[in-house]
């Protein structure tokens, strides 16, 4: 009788672990689902519905290759378009523990608010990076880094990063620590035209995996965050107003400039 009862209690057991393999399976199949992916388990901004990936999740310690990519005759000329990559529940004075409207402590970030002062309005610009003719140039961050915003951590084999301060403003090391562990590379200003990095459709209203940033008084953005991975993206206004590709015409020759990212890449492609 005991061995019975053993018997169909194991297969009471094995079919209950059989339904929730599937129901694991299913889950990682619906749309805007964030996905564990290779042996460190990394995660990432995934919606197939857009579709649209990204390297961005604020619960992950990934690195994120940044690449730059010049398969043309002539220099890319750029300075990077940075805001703040992920929502922390609330759109007030302060990103997380960081003190953000205290322009002492970060004095580029309030350099040029955008419209109006705002957690996630603003956008700041950082100085110039040149990848000459037919070169590509790439930074990985040290893991949990978001951006390479750092002097002293990782560069281009030329030594370029994201390097800020303009205006006669030097950043600080509280502004540095903010960026590197919460900027966005969100667009760029170019020798070949202004564009933004490929992601949400524009206009795009929220839904069970996108869910609207609050808006404050003023501004007229408007923005999404992914509630799996906690990546902002902008959808109407602001950076939105740019295409994620753009073609010019130069010397009778015909280049196209893009921005898009991957699972584990940001990339600045010109061709």
């Amino acid at each position: 009788m005991k061995k019975s009862i053993i018997a169909l209690m194991g297969l009471f057991m094995l079919m209950a672990c059989s339904e929730d393999a599937y129901q694991e399976a299913d889950k990682l199949n619906e749309p805007g689902n964030v996905e564990n992916t290779g042996p460190q388990n990394q995660v990432y901004t995934h919606d197939p519905s857009i579709p649209y990936d990204s390297p961005y999740d604020l619960g992950s310690d990934r690195t994120i290759n940044y690449i730059f990519k010049n398969n043309t005759d002539v220099e890319l000329t750029f300075h990077p378009w940075v805001s703040l990559c992920y929502y922390d529940g609330i759109n007030d004075t302060n990103h997380f523990s960081f003190p953000i409207n205290n322009p002492t402590l970060y004095p580029v970030f309030n350099i040029l608010p955008s419209p109006v002062w705002n957690e996630y309005d603003n956008k700041i610009t950082a100085k110039i990076i040149k990848i000459p003719p037919y070169t590509t140039e790439t930074i990985t961050t040290t893991p949990g880094m978001n951006l390479p915003a750092d002097p002293s951590g990782p560069k281009t084999a030329s030594g370029q990063f994201f390097e800020f301060g303009a205006y006669a403003v030097s950043t600080t090391p509280q502004e540095i620590a903010l960026l590197s562990q919460y900027g966005k590379f969100i667009g760029l200003e170019s020798n070949f035209g202004a564009i933004k990095f490929s992601s949400l459709p524009p206009g795009m209203n929220p839904n069970a995996t996108w869910q609207s940033v609050p808006v404050l008084p003023g501004s007229t953005l408007k923005k999404l965050y992914n509630t799996s991975s906690m990546e902002v993206c902008t959808v109407v206004g602001g950076i939105a107003n740019h295409p994620s590709t753009n073609t010019v015409v130069f010397n009778g020759m015909t280049y196209t400039l893009s921005a898009y990212t991957t699972s584990t890449d940001v990339i600045v492609e010109f061709n």
